[in-house]
């Protein structure tokens, strides 16, 4: 590796990962103090250009300890005197056989019949392999695991600093250590280890694969030598400390020091690069990075590594075990401490971006600690700073997909300060010292694994002989238990295991009731994973059950390892219901006070032969994770879990009012859950996205975004907290603004589907995120809606090299940056439409209308004409709302006189109001709640009947055509809806006429529709309503009316949306109105109607697409 030393790209590519800042060379110098003991909190010291770190003196401890006494502190020392300064003791921070790695290495473990996610063996001979197929990556292995520690009171530390920081430069670089800005470091907390192992790579193609295997085997001392074989002579690592101690420390969290006084001006011809901060103004000339330097030959910043001994092997890897070469060494600037390369240009020495350079660019051969960027900004940026501190130990979130280039630690500077993962601020006690710290709102490194309790179940093994094992659901639950260790450091004493045999219906069952009994559970922060891999299978409800549903019901249900076979009473075991889960989970729910429950299946679950038969487009070998002929449940199975007093009974696995935990289901309810070559699909892209995306970047419907699924599995997400990040109720929810878009491979545009966001029309603006939370302030770009094609819209980005250095990215998250109101008018004449603007409108909005300069981004348009005001709908309206009319006039049958200033105001409050309402979302799908068909009406002795075909198949174009009219006048039309969910519900249609802007109640029930139940609307019966009867106006060739249905979980007043037409000759008064009115919990469902007086030429009757939620 010519161009790059071994720590200038393992300490970018670890970084992010967030556990602090990884050093390339654990071991303690051996002539150091602190040989024996390793670092220690309160450590003083420097980063090292080979990777180590370089002791000074401990500031907790007295000038006269140990520590101290090989190189006295600094004249006028007092220690700082903070009691338990190391009390935050984590023995379990890794677990044994841990490995660390950049985003994109993957392991494998091979030779002596390992499984993939074994362990290295502390004893014999095994090989571990890392591959990646990325440019650049880094690993650390752990074999005897590792411990954390950290400062209670980092505070203190900081205050501590900012009143010694200049004193130390000035007396460390006064006796010429040339210690560079930022590269100073208090340590605050570390993580410690026995033994470990650390390789690295960078290549200029991605053309192959890079790969490291580690081998264990037993040393000529007795202990276990560590070996690692490369194929392009990688550097490599490795160490184990003496005896048993654990002094040999991974990773250093503390607070990186850079100072500005004292420094003397010397330049030579150092390389131009792009500045932090450059969109502020420009900041005092800074002249080298090396504050209060000596004029005396400077000390070397790289220590030998020869020296470091303890059993450690430093050295670049060769196609044979044992390489040990020396890691090549590099010459370095004798007045700045970097290294020199040449410059093309003859720069200025009194240009700012060449006084200021030292930490500007990533020369090859040189360690930048990103901190040290971020002070520099900070002494760039405030011009009275005099001191700058910034402490590492917060989340560099998102860098692996959002950064250039991963090794320039400029862009993880810029990254960290343009998306807030830092906070700044000035010290409240010292005078122009500032500090960056963790933002409240970025989750530290996953600190609540302690919280995550598992059970973990995985059945390949079924006992009934005719039911054939599977091959990959083993594996998988072992796959996702390690994920659980290893990624999120979960105790191993939190996760419960059930595999095969022990994965039985009582087993299953007794331990989800256990969850809630345990007693080392905090009760308001627990998570409660529940995961599943195996068969599932849907059956008919058995005759004699009492909850009200008909006996044909379809029964959801998961399979344990013992389902179908006979027990010692002789009877069948059942399956385990999808109601039973919901109960017990429920349960579970209320105990933990916190919803913060997920059930992750891969395995079908609701699909029978009927539903779901197996695509043409399953490749061969890709079998179904369902049971086709289960058992038949009994008929009282498990009533003495889900009966009982206030218990609701939930009778499938997904919902969208589901308030008691989140699903995280391997496909959709009519498909199967496949698995290919021993693994499940569902769980192969579940873990891939789990790896390489931080956890609190993740909600639980964007997880489900990500997953790169064949079309013929769909995964989804149900419950009432899919908007929630992963595992932490009481974190961040997605930004309900933010609306998911896509970009398909080689294509120059987002797509976003028609109908996300109402006010879209071409030309509006979108800003473009990578993800679905808030917190992310600052858009990637922006992009512009260019066209509209088939209910698609696309969007052009204003930076077409987002596409580029984001190649591989699907999914992305669009916000409209139009920041328009909620209501806009446009008119032609500016003058009164002003005027009319300040005479006021008494209005049931929840803002007032504001004026646009441009039609197409209008709901209303004013048009004045000599003595008469027309009224035409804006883009903002027709763009989405009568998108299907061919021939539909935008333009109202009623002008108004423009001295008619109260109508006017009349007629724009009922528009607004209209437009409003039948725009507004639905918050949940109502496919969710209930069915919905339309028919014809006929008379029925006192009443009518609904016959002939559904109205409202399922198809793309989404609306209702009735024509020619003197055909339609004559019929009239009902609906029947199936409640499908396991609420019962109140159901209420209404009637929007866009011809003259009236809102009617076509009918609203006052009793609710039972789970399970079907009723009838629009057949005359009293909660059933009068038939539905269409007219278009006489001077209308075409009208749209649109047909809104509300499910509610309570009855609603029908005349609290209801409108009379403002063209009428008698007006109302009306109250506010908002969606709450609807309840806390409600779906729509909209219906446009195209109603033409004749039939379009060539065209014939298209009886009727299928309406959409909204």
């Amino acid at each position: 590796m010519p161009s790059q030393r071994a720590p200038g790209i393992y300490v970018p590519m670890l970084i992010p990962r967030g556990h602090g800042y990884p050093l390339w060379v654990p071991r303690p110098h051996s002539g150091s103090p602190i040989a024996r003991r390793g670092i220690e909190i309160g450590d003083l010291g420097y980063l090292a250009d080979d990777g180590s770190f370089v002791f000074l003196f401990n500031v907790c401890r007295d000038a006269q300890d140990p520590v101290n006494q090989r190189e006295p502190p600094p004249p006028g020392f007092v220690k700082l005197d903070i009691q338990g300064h190391g009390t935050l003791t984590d023995e379990d921070r890794y677990n044994k056989n841990s490995s660390i790695r950049s985003y994109g290495m993957q392991k494998k473990s091979f030779g002596l019949g390992l499984s993939v996610e074994a362990p290295i063996p502390v004893a014999g001979e095994a090989s571990f392999e890392f591959t990646s197929s990325r440019e650049q990556g880094a690993v650390l292995v752990l074999p005897d695991g590792g411990k954390s520690y950290d400062s209670p009171r980092p505070a203190r530390f900081y205050e501590y600093a900012v009143t010694h920081a200049l004193s130390w430069f000035e007396h460390y670089n006064g006796q010429g250590r040339q210690i560079r800005n930022g590269m100073l470091y208090l340590v605050t907390g570390c993580d410690k280890c026995h033994s470990w192992a650390n390789a690295c790579f960078s290549r200029s193609t991605q053309s192959r694969s890079a790969s490291f295997k580690l081998s264990t085997g037993p040393g000529i001392d007795g202990t276990v030598r560590y070996t690692w074989e490369v194929q392009n002579d990688e550097p490599v690592n490795s160490g184990v400390a003496r005896r048993n101690s654990t002094n040999q420390t991974v990773f250093v969290r503390g607070y990186s020091i850079s100072v500005r006084g004292g420094f003397r001006r010397i330049v030579k011809k150092p390389v131009k690069a792009t500045m932090i901060g450059m969109k502020r103004d420009k900041p005092p000339k800074i002249g080298s990075s090396v504050p209060f330097e000596s004029s005396r030959t400077p000390a070397s910043t790289t220590t030998d590594s020869g020296t470091q001994g303890q059993g450690a092997e430093t050295g670049r890897g060769a196609a044979g075990f044992g390489s040990s070469s020396e890691i090549e060494g590099y010459s370095y600037d004798e007045y700045s401490g970097s290294e020199v390369l040449e410059s093309s240009e003859d720069e200025s020495e009194t240009d700012p971006s060449v006084m200021d350079i030292p930490y500007g660019h990533t020369d090859p051969g040189k360690v930048d600690n990103p901190s040290a960027l971020i002070n520099k900004y900070i002494l760039d940026t405030y011009p009275d700073a005099t001191i700058a501190l910034t402490h590492d130990d917060f989340e560099w979130t998102g860098i692996e997909n959002n950064v250039r280039n991963p090794l320039d630690v400029v862009e993880l500077a810029n990254y960290a300060i343009d998306n807030d993962l830092v906070f700044i601020s000035e010290s409240p006690t010292i005078p122009d010292a500032w500090v960056a710290e963790q933002r409240d709102i970025v989750m530290e490194r996953f600190s609540r694994k302690n919280d995550i309790f598992a059970l973990i179940i995985g059945i390949d093994k079924y006992q009934r002989k005719d039911y054939s094992d599977l091959q990959g659901a083993c594996s998988d639950a072992d796959k996702f238990e390690a994920f659980l260790l290893e990624d999120l450091q979960t105790p191993k004493a939190n996760i419960v295991s059930l595999r095969d045999g022990k994965a039985t219906r009582s087993a299953i069952i007794n331990e989800l009731i256990e969850m809630k009994d345990n007693t080392v559970v905090q009760q308001d922060v627990a998570a409660f994973i529940i995961y599943f891999a195996g068969y599932g299978a849907a059956t008919t409800d058995p005759v004699g059950q009492t909850d009200g549903n008909t006996s044909n019901k379809k029964i959801e249900m998961l399979c344990p390892t013992d389902i179908g076979i006979v027990d010692k009473n002789n009877g069948i075991v059942n399956g385990i219901p999808a109601r039973t889960i919901n109960q017990l989970l429920s349960e579970l729910s209320s105990f933990v006070e916190g919803n913060n429950i997920i059930l992750i299946l891969d395995c079908s679950y609701a699909a029978i032969p009927s539903d779901a038969q197996k695509s043409a487009d399953v490749p061969a070998g890709t079998e179904p994770r369902q049971i086709f002929d289960p058992p038949k449940l009994s008929p009282r199975c498990d009533q003495q879990i889900y009966s009982g007093p206030g218990k609701k009974l939930v009778s499938k696995f997904g919902s969208s009012l589901l308030d008691s935990h989140v699903l995280l289901a391997a496909c959709s309810p009519l498909q199967f859950a496949y698995e290919s070559q021993g693994e499940g699909l569902f769980t192969r892209e579940l873990l891939k996205v789990l790896k390489e995306w931080p956890i609190n970047e993740l909600t639980y419907i964007s997880l489900i975004h990500r997953l790169d699924m064949p079309v013929y599995q769909t995964p989804l997400s149900k419950g009432s907290y899919i908007d929630q990040c992963l595992f932490d109720s009481r974190s961040r929810t997605a930004d309900s603004y933010r609306i998911l878009c896509h970009h398909e491979k080689d294509q120059p545009y987002f797509t976003l589907c028609a109908g996300s966001d109402h006010g879209t029309v071409a030309g509006s603006v979108y800003e473009i995120y990578r993800t679905d939370l808030p917190d992310k302030q600052h858009p990637f770009t922006t992009a512009t809606v260019e066209r509209v094609e088939a209910g698609v819209f696309f969007l052009k980005p204003a930076d077409q090299t987002i596409f580029t250095i984001h190649k591989n990215r699907r999914i992305w998250y669009a916000r409209s940056a139009d920041n328009l109101p909620k209501f806009t008018i446009y008119c032609n004449d500016s003058n009164f439409l002003a005027r009319i603007l300040n005479e006021g409108v008494k209005l049931w909005l929840m803002e007032p209308p504001h004026s646009v300069n441009d039609p197409r981004l209008a709901h209303l348009c004013l048009m004045v004409d000599d003595s008469d005001v027309f009224y035409k709908l804006g883009e903002r309206t027709t763009g989405w709302l009568f998108r299907w009319s061919l021939d539909f006039s935008p333009r109202f049958s009623f002008p108004s006189k423009v001295h008619a200033i109260a109508e006017i105001l009349e007629i724009i409050d009922c528009y607004a109001y209209f437009t409003l309402q039948v725009m507004m979302a639905s918050p949940l799908p109502m496919a969710d709640l209930v069915s919905v068909e339309m028919k014809e009406v006929r008379p029925s002795g006192f009443y009518f009947e609904l016959v002939g075909e559904n109205l409202l198949p399922d198809a793309a174009d989404k609306f209702v055509e009735l024509c020619p009219f003197p055909e339609i006048q004559k019929r009239t039309y009902g609906f029947t809806v199936n409640n499908t969910s396991d609420d019962p519900l109140y159901v209420s249609l209404f009637a929007f006429n866009s011809s003259d802007l009236k809102i009617r109640n076509s009918f609203s029930s006052t009793t609710w529709l039972e789970p399970g139940r079907t009723r009838t609307f629009g057949d005359g019966n009293k909660d059933g309503g009068e038939p539905i009867k269409f007219f278009i106006p006489d001077d209308l060739d075409e009208d749209v009316t649109v047909l809104k249905f509300f499910v509610t979980e309570h009855p609603i007043n029908p005349h609290i949306l209801s409108l009379q037409s403002p063209f009428s000759e008698r007006l109302i008064e009306r109250e506010a109105w908002d969606s709450f009115t609807l309840g806390k919990r409600w779906a729509s469902m909209t219906i446009p109607i195209i109603l033409r007086r004749n039939l379009v030429k060539g065209d014939t009757l298209k009886p009727l697409k299928h309406g959409k939620d909204t």
